[in-house]
């Protein structure tokens, strides 16, 4: 990897950490589809693996940034990291199979249904917290039956984030947000201890499928910059409201999704 591009992966690191922890995802939907256009030769388990490092480094930063602020549900989080480790896993085995093309495309059509979805309906109900201090008296209580969905939850986000190379929040904190009316300041900030617990299974399956360890500088520099930017990232999310946290979300999924299914049909 010439210098040129080892100078792109800490700004790289710090714009996916940033918004990563702003919406309560990792930062790969942002990170693997620059990694796939920088690095064309490379192949998906490689991309995948650099970006699940950086996300690790985001979720690390970014959950220490919102344990300061109370804002992590943690009998939340435990459930569906339970489940979400081995998803990862499972999905990060998957990738090691695929074709780059048909990777591509893949992660492009996932991301454009969904962010359809979130654009048309970013939170759901009148009644839902739409702020900070709203989300603070919105708590949501952990039922048994809504234990036995979120690992289920857990499981189908771990797969998706262990298979695309992101943390999976991406996915898990709007569906907390619809199907639970959980408030999105407090699921932005759960979802990256999930994060937290589960993406080393991914970064585990890589190490031992893929020569990954070639990659240990640039995913050092991805790192430092996630770090930085998930900082800024969590200090930013506390002035937004929950429905634009959600649009930014979906705006970038779009992006990303027409992106990877272009390269992906090329």
């Amino acid at each position: 990897m010439d210098e040129i591009l080892l100078a792109l992966m800490p700004v790289l690191g710090f714009l996916a950490g940033t918004i990563g922890a702003l919406i309560g995802a990792g930062g790969g939907f942002i990170a693997v589809p620059i990694l796939l256009i920088v690095l064309p030769d490379e192949s998906p388990g490689i991309i995948t693996g650099m970006s699940q490092s950086m996300v690790l480094m985001t979720s690390l930063s970014s959950t220490v940034a919102y344990i300061r602020q109370k804002r992590i549900e943690y009998r939340w989080a435990a459930v569906m990291a339970v489940t979400g480790l081995f998803g990862m896993a499972i999905g990060a085995y998957i990738v090691e199979q695929l074709e780059r093309g048909a990777f591509q495309t893949v992660f492009g059509i996932a991301a454009l249904i969904l962010m359809s979805y979130l654009l048309i309906r970013p939170i759901r109900g009148r009644g839902a917290a739409r702020t900070l201090e709203e989300a603070e008296d919105a708590r949501v209580p952990l039922t048994r039956r809504r234990a036995i969905m979120l690992g289920v939850v857990g499981l189908a986000t771990g797969t998706m984030g262990g298979l695309l190379g992101v943390g999976g929040g991406i996915a898990m904190v709007p569906i907390i947000v619809q199907a639970f009316v959980f408030p999105a300041h407090l699921a932005t900030a759960t979802s990256q201890l999930v994060i937290l617990i589960t993406s080393p299974a991914a970064i585990a399956v890589h190490l031992v499928e893929s020569p990954l360890l070639d990659k240990i500088l640039p995913i050092v520099l991805l790192g430092i910059g996630a770090i930085i930017g998930a900082q800024v990232g969590a200090r930013v999310s506390r002035k937004i409201s929950a429905p634009w946290i959600v649009r930014i979300l979906a705006i970038g999924l779009g992006i990303v999704g027409v992106r990877l299914i272009l390269s992906g049909l090329a």
